[in-house]
């Protein structure tokens, strides 16, 4: 038989069509284990661990009472402890304000001013930070806040901060007791590449000694005497038997827990999920292999002995079933591989114009599970056939014709 008969012969199978059928659906049962994989290890290293590189430690006064220490004083004084980097007030660390006008445009919103240091704020701006009016935003910046935000919320209410750049930024805030307004202008000093996680999020960096600033006189006279104020420290944590003697020597606490601490009980669920799918999911392909193409090989006794008969030794029938293995695999995985891209490209899209879609985990596909998955099932597939037809051989053609 000539290799194009054989093209002809082994499209005739009808079986064939249902085992392409199936092979699409097991792989996509694949793609999508690895894929929600490698998403969840994508946001454990690159969200939860990164959180934990940049997080701080709570503090406090051990004790409270009437004579309310002086919190500039406080925090001067624990900076001077061994193995602590920097102490700051939890209101220099970020604070929500209104948004009245950014270049030209009006804006009916608000921005989430993140506290950092002089430093960082001059290394992430290219040293282009001047003073405490400058600040430094996101190329895409929605003028929400987060209970506001849904997955649905369209491109077109985002605000290219590009063309905004060296323009100012006008905030608002007011006193909580006399409702007296304030008002800054903020000279946007450079616009950072959006972390795509954090689209969400209206930032802007913004140095410490604005956000107390703004503190001043937004809690100017109201509850001085009762007013609780948490500090936020950064310090070796592997010094913390250290750290935490000298603060109660002064008569302050720091925690050992860090501050994203919650977003471990997230992951800690999605790695259970992660690892469910990608069991659940060998074994199904396990079960294919072992029951699905048992039957398979079955159906093909009576095709087998037939061809026997007409002259076709078992050395041309062994190449025959190998060709119809391979175009067996190209097929469906060309199938797959069409039906994933499909799949990635409605991603794309809805992610382009509803940039909060999913936006807290950026979905990753695993395209390498799809290459394995299918020579994996090339290889059982030759190892199975050779096992079953190595016993079909031994019996005459009559006995499986019979079966």
């Amino acid at each position: 038989m000539n290799l194009k008969n054989k093209f002809k012969f082994i499209k005739k199978q009808d079986k064939n069509k249902s085992t392409v059928v199936i092979l699409v659906l097991l792989s996509l049962i694949v793609l999508t284990s690895f894929s929600v994989s490698k998403t969840f290890d994508n946001f454990y290293a690159n969200d939860v661990l990164k959180s934990f590189d940049n997080t701080y430690y709570f503090g406090g006064w051990a004790d409270i009472d009437s004579d309310y220490p002086d919190l500039r004083g406080s925090m001067d004084k624990l900076k001077k402890v061994k193995y602590v980097k920097d102490v700051f007030s939890t209101s220099e660390s970020e604070y929500i304000v209104d948004v009245k006008k950014v270049g030209d445009k009006e804006i009916d919103g608000q921005v989430r001013l993140i506290g950092q240091t002089e430093e960082d704020l001059r290394k992430i701006s290219n040293n282009k930070y001047k003073d405490k009016y400058s600040i430094i935003c996101h190329k895409d910046f929605y003028p929400g806040i987060d209970h506001e935000t849904n997955n649905w919320i369209s491109r077109s209410k985002i605000i290219s901060m590009n063309k905004y750049k060296d323009s100012t930024m006008k905030i608002q805030y007011k006193n909580l007791k006399s409702n007296e307004k304030f008002e800054d202008n903020l000279k946007i000093v450079e616009v950072l590449k959006n972390d795509i996680n954090k689209v969400d999020e209206n930032i802007c960096y913004a140095s410490r000694e604005l956000m107390w600033e703004i503190y001043q006189k937004e809690f100017k006279e109201v509850n001085e005497d009762t007013l609780w104020e948490d500090f936020l420290v950064d310090y070796d944590i592997n010094h913390y038997a250290e750290v935490e003697e000298e603060f109660k020597k002064l008569g302050y606490w720091v925690s050992n827990e860090n501050f994203y601490d919650l977003e471990f009980s997230l992951f800690d669920n999605a790695y259970k999920l992660k690892k469910i799918l990608f069991v659940v999911s060998i074994i199904i392909v396990g079960l294919f292999m072992l029951v699905f193409n048992k039957n398979r090989i079955k159906d093909k006794i009576k095709t087998y002995s037939i061809l026997k008969t007409l002259g076709m030794n078992d050395k041309e029938y062994n190449n025959l079933l190998d060709l119809e293995n391979v175009l067996l695999v190209v097929k469906s995985f060309l199938i797959s591989l069409i039906i994933a891209i499909i799949i990635y490209l409605i991603k794309v899209i809805i992610r382009y114009f509803y940039p909060f879609f999913l936006m807290k985990i950026n979905i990753l596909f695993d395209w390498m599970s799809l290459i394995i998955y299918y020579l994996a099932v090339l290889i059982l597939l030759c190892i199975t056939n050779y096992i079953y037809f190595k016993k079909i051989k031994k019996k005459s053609i009559v006995e499986n014709l019979g079966e």
